[in-house]
């Protein structure tokens, strides 16, 4: 990634509307009067600037519009009303996970609604459109990646595809360390690959849990385990 020699501080919260179609107004006018005495590099900078306001002025007001439009909706995938949660309710005017996951696409909000949106289809064994929207979100989060991952190896799993189970899982168990379920990835990733045929793999897989997650209720029975995928 590029790094800017120099670094603008810019507090969006303090851009109004009106103040960015000003300067996009003088950056215009300037170029006009300026356009044979300067180099275009300069004109090309200015531009940028202006624009990267823009960038960061919409980007930052959709996540939050996108946040209080989870928030709206939150609750009923809390309670276990999947349908609800996916498809909003019209009347009430309160947006889905769907529709928020298609709107603001690309804001942090967006892509938590595309998670548990493609996690409420999981939850009602929709697997294929599960596994299209755990595919969609595109996060930054080491957590929600993680998890994400895991969400495809589920789905993956459904269809009895244990290879790319056991890879996605063992994927999601490696992606941070901080998390704490990736004992448990790790197990599932060795079951899938005992599944698809590959017992060894397996096996190293659940050594490892037992050398690297010694505390873990797992690791109390790996031997067991071990003799399951052996046998």
């Amino acid at each position: 990634m590029l790094k800017a020699q120099k670094k603008i501080k810019i507090n969006s919260k303090e851009i109004r509307h009106d103040e960015l179609l000003t300067l996009f107004e003088k950056v215009s006018v300037w170029y006009y009067d300026n356009a044979q005495k300067v180099n275009i590099a300069a004109i090309v900078l200015l531009v940028a600037i202006a624009g990267t306001i823009f960038y960061i002025y919409n980007v930052r007001s959709n996540n939050e519009i996108a946040s209080k439009e989870f928030g709206k909706i939150f609750s009923y995938y809390d309670k276990g009303d999947y349908k609800i949660a996916i498809d909003g309710i019209k009347d009430k005017k309160i947006n889905g996970l769907k529709q928020i996951a298609e709107e603001y696409d690309g804001t942090d909000a967006g892509e938590i609604a595309e998670f548990y949106l493609a996690n409420s289809y999981l939850v009602d064994e929709k697997y294929s459109e599960a596994k299209k929207h755990f595919e969609n979100c595109n996060t930054s989060n080491s957590l929600l990646k993680s998890a994400t991952l895991s969400g495809i190896a589920q789905c993956y799993e459904s269809e009895k595809n244990y290879l790319e189970a056991a890879k996605n899982f063992e994927q999601a168990a490696t992606y941070t360390k901080e998390n704490y379920l990736n004992a448990e990835y790790l197990f599932h990733s060795a079951m899938n690959f005992a599944n698809a045929g590959e017992k060894e793999k397996g096996i190293e897989i659940l050594k490892r849990i037992r050398i690297d997650f010694p505390k873990s209720e797992i690791s109390r029975d790996i031997d067991r385990y071990i003799a399951e995928i052996s046998y």
